[in-house]
């Protein structure tokens, strides 16, 4: 008995930890600027940021005049 009452519970805390409510919902936004520097694509990051109403979490150069953003909504 004990047994089972162990491995109800230990389901319980799996089921409650991977709960997906709790996962963030990121995308990949690739902008246009006219000339992509580090801090140029930080700005426009940011701004897109706040369109989408999410947190940047990381920001770069793909070429000279693409920008990407990761940009997560979420917990």
């Amino acid at each position: 008995m004990e047994a089972t009452s162990l491995d109800l519970r230990f389901i319980l805390v799996l089921v409650l930890l991977l709960n997906p409510t709790f996962a963030e919902d990121c995308i990949i936004d690739i902008g246009w600027v006219v000339f992509c520097t580090k801090r140029l694509c930080k700005f426009s990051c940011w701004g897109e940021g706040l369109i989408k109403k999410g947190k940047v979490r990381d920001y770069w150069c793909s070429d000279f005049h693409g920008c990407n953003c990761l940009i997560c909504r979420g917990s």
